[in-house]
């Protein structure tokens, strides 16, 4: 990511891993941020299940 943001990184960072994904994972997406860039998490269902509307109440 460096290499194609001419050493400045990512502005930013999405981490959408499931449980039980490699740590790895995760740090590898944070050293590829660049300084006061943004960061966000999002959250995985522990069980799976087909949700239609999963910015509603009918998602649970």
């Amino acid at each position: 990511m460096r290499e194609e943001t001419d050493g400045y990184g990512a502005d930013i960072n999405t981490d959408a891993l499931g449980p039980g994904a490699p740590h790895e994972t995760f740090l590898a997406g944070m050293r590829a941020m660049a300084r006061a860039s943004r960061s966000t998490s999002v959250p995985s269902p522990v069980t799976s299940q087909t949700c239609t509307g999963c910015w509603t109440s009918s998602c649970g």
